[in-house]
């Protein structure tokens, strides 16, 4: 069984970060990626290689600060994951 990592990004719009997940991604055999792009951007795909992996939309609505409901969204990608790391 594949353990799950599951990464909370701002964007997933090519950078530095993303760049290192897919180098780190790639040598980690036996594990599932789980990419939540906070903004839904997901153009930085092309790293993650063969890594196996899946993106999960999580809607946030624009706050000021913390929202309920932004949090709640959160809680349940989270739950939905199960993952074994959050990152």
């Amino acid at each position: 069984m594949a353990r799950t990592a599951l990464h909370l990004f701002p964007t997933f719009g090519l950078g530095g970060s993303q760049a290192r997940l897919g180098q780190l991604a790639r040598a980690a055999d036996g594990w599932r990626h789980v990419i939540v792009p906070l903004d839904g951007d997901g153009r930085a795909d092309p790293v993650m290689g063969d890594a196996a992996r899946a993106y999960r939309d999580v809607a946030l609505a624009p706050s000021g600060g913390v929202s309920r409901a932004n949090l709640r969204a959160l809680s349940g990608a989270i739950a939905e994951a199960r993952p074994s790391l959050l990152c």
